[in-house]
């Protein structure tokens, strides 16, 4: 026979070290059934836990708690726990493991906050069920500001309802008590704290209408920002800011869908691979206090000892109007391509993951793949690929159209830019078997934008007419300047075969090769019209030649060092 007497050993000892430290280990010895325990012991150990509480700060016993999970099978300390901070009562709700009697048993002297913590869970017994349902009504009715001037005493408010028939029965008992000195007085006390009680809790519960000279009652605030936490399924479990009950067991893991309320794509599939989340939507309903739209901001929590995931932990916020795609800044005819905008972001993360993992089984960095895997895996990057560079024209041109378009300043160095077209090119003209020769005329002045505004423009055009080639063919691209008053730089290119005597307006109109492999997603018309406007927007031009392609850009208007001539094949 066996006697597990650690508790009380640990009870009769003294009382030294950290309040932390002794938290953590009355935690540990109380969390097993009562029923193998000292009742006088279990008692003990909770008060003993009680003084020390203010000494052990949240955090910790949150933590504690939380180690406890599977573990934690005492009624009382289950009920002890669920009387703390939020943070406390959700983890001892979700750690303890309790028969469906003893939940039932419980529910009635839980918090308020408790009982919407245990509604949350999916596994409670018929009888836990029942006993939740019966407080239902009182846990979720819902008053306005001033609320707070028809709050009565604490020991008041927490009086149970009590049925008109325990209201006679206490009536009767007065006026039997009739000459007694004492009796009456405790028994009349009774009953006008009962009546009382009835008497406020009706009033709360009728509806507010205006009295004739009155006005409504005013509204609550809308809130504008709160910081939440939620558990490992997404669901919240804890807020400030917010009333709780506003929005506990809201999630962030499940998609919403048109005006549904919940999280858009972006939100939910960060969720999904626990990474953290910034700017992405959230749609609320119920309270007018968090009706409507938010941002997440919010970033995974993990254990510190085993690493489990333990949920997502950070703030919303109501959109501003510099991030919110339904206000438009320049006008009505915004909201389009900042609809656009958005859906080309929400589409690039997912697009991003694919090419990641796509990666991973193309460069065998986790083990060996066998080769048709590893085939497949390159299939499908060179279409996320091809995917991306979509995305990415169409991003570009929103930006463009609404007047977004980073603006470069600088100069750009004509040697510098053909490097750099000839390392950006060099897969592609690889791939499809295209020589591609850059060269520059013997004096060429430096550009008058930005780098990255001149690589941009050049390489789009570029790459677009080498996709454009049959295998085998040849691209010239030379670049020289034009002196004058507003000197300009001309780059030159060669059309391919299948683009010869085409008129400006078949080739601005050309979509037909969209859908073959290798070529531009949105097909080469696209990808042409969108180099001519960012050259406009840069103040220069792209012109249509019988034999090639002649993009004009500005040009400084003083050399700044003689160059000589080069050949980047």
């Amino acid at each position: 026979m066996r006697y597990d007497d650690r508790l009380k050993t640990a009870l009769s000892g003294q009382q030294t070290g950290q309040a932390a430290v002794q938290w953590r280990q009355l935690i540990d010895l109380l969390a097993q059934s009562p029923l193998g325990q000292d009742q006088t012991d279990v008692a003990i150990g909770l008060a003993r836990l009680r003084h020390l509480h203010e000494g052990t700060s949240e955090p910790v016993r949150a933590q504690s708690v939380r180690a406890l999970s599977g573990r934690l099978r005492s009624a009382p300390l289950v009920r002890f726990l669920c009387s703390d901070k939020p943070a406390v009562a959700a983890e001892a709700v979700r750690s303890a493991r309790l028969t469906d009697e003893e939940w039932a048993a419980m529910v009635p002297g839980l918090p308020t906050r408790a009982r919407g913590f245990l509604r949350q869970r999916d596994d409670i017994g018929p009888a836990t069920a029942r006993a939740l349902s019966a407080w239902t009504h009182a846990d979720f009715v819902l008053q306005d500001d001033r609320a707070e001037r028809r709050i009565v005493d604490q020991s008041e408010a927490e009086e149970p309802a009590v049925e008109p028939a325990v209201l006679r029965a206490a009536q009767e008992a007065t006026s039997e008590a009739g000459s007694s000195a004492e009796s009456p007085s405790q028994i009349s006390a009774l009953v006008d704290r009962i009546r009382r009680f009835q008497e406020q809790r009706e009033r709360a519960e009728a509806p507010q209408l205006p009295l004739e000279g009155g006005s409504a009652p005013e509204p609550a605030p809308s809130a504008e920002r709160f910081t939440f936490e939620t558990d490992a399924r997404g669901l919240i479990r804890e807020a400030e800011g917010v009333p709780i009950g506003a929005v506990a067991g809201v999630s962030i893991a499940q998609e919403a869908y048109e005006d549904d309320p919940g999280p858009d794509a972006f939100a939910a599939a960060a969720f999904r691979q626990r990474m953290p989340i910034s700017g992405a939507r959230m749609r609320l309903t119920g309270a007018p206090m968090v009706a409507g739209d938010w941002r997440i901001h919010a970033g995974p929590m993990f254990d510190d000892r085993d690493g489990r995931f333990l949920g997502f932990k950070g703030m919303m916020r109501r959109p501003h109007a510099a991030d919110d795609a339904t206000i438009t800044v320049r006008g009505t005819e915004d909201s389009g391509s900042d609809q656009m905008r958005q859906l080309v972001h929400e589409l690039r993360t997912p697009l991003n993951a694919i090419i990641g993992f796509a990666e991973i089984i193309e460069q065998q960095l986790f083990g060996p793949v066998s080769s048709a895997y590893r085939a497949l895996a390159t299939s499908i990057l060179d279409d996320a690929r091809r995917l991306l560079s979509g995305f990415d024209d169409l991003d570009l041109a929103a930006r463009l159209e609404t007047g977004r378009l980073d603006e470069d300043e600088g100069t750009t160095e004509a040697g510098w830019l053909l490097n750099r077209m000839a390392d950006r090119l060099r897969t592609l003209t690889d791939m499809r078997g295209v020589s591609l020769h850059l060269r520059k005329a013997e004096t060429v002045r430096a550009f008058a934008l930005g780098q990255q505004s001149a690589e941009r423009i050049a390489t789009r055009l570029v790459s677009a007419l080498v996709i454009g080639c049959e295998r085998g063919e040849r691209i010239d691209c030379v670049i020289r300047t034009r002196i004058g008053m507003e000197p300009v730089n001309l780059i030159d290119i060669s059309r391919p075969k299948r683009l010869a005597g085409k008129t400006e307006e078949e080739l601005l109109s050309t979509e037909s090769g969209a859908d073959e492999a290798g070529e531009p997603l949105l097909g080469l018309g696209f990808s042409l019209r969108l180099v001519r406007n960012l050259a406009q927007a840069a103040g220069g031009d792209l012109r249509f030649e019988e034999d090639s392609l002649l993009l004009r850009l500005p040009a400084v208007k003083e050399r700044l060092g003689r160059e000589g001539a080069g050949r980047l094949d």
